[in-house]
């Protein structure tokens, strides 16, 4: 089960770092979730780690949850919107609270114990 929901996250990583290249309403440096070319880089690979995980998809998904959670954490401290390395890297409170959730739910799913039956 931690294999299928990582491979679905990966999945979806995927497509929004790559959605995050282009003009949007949504992710990128004008949309809701602002995002550079650093962000939106990490987000394919995140899900490519996601996405090819398989047995070790349990570990890979708390330390993706944890990752999301520090940065997360680091975007609610600094007030508006937060820029790195000359807005390679942005972060607004709406990515905050994305990043935020997603983190609680990997971390929350990778101590659920799934058992082959």
């Amino acid at each position: 089960m931690h294999t299928t929901f990582a491979r679905i996250f990966g999945v979806i990583f995927i497509l929004a770092g790559i959605i995050g290249f282009f003009a949007n309403p949504i992710i990128g440096p004008e949309g809701i979730l602002r995002t550079g070319i650093l962000d939106n880089s990490t987000h394919i690979i995140l899900g490519f780690v996601l996405l090819f995980s398989f047995s070790k998809a349990r570990i890979f998904l708390r330390g993706i949850g944890i990752f999301l959670l520090i940065f997360a954490t680091i975007g609610f401290m600094t007030p508006g919107e937060f820029t790195l390395f000359n807005g390679l890297m942005r972060m607004n409170t709406a990515l905050d609270i994305a990043g935020t959730t997603l983190g609680i739910l990997f971390v929350g799913v990778s101590y659920i114990p799934f058992y082959k039956t």
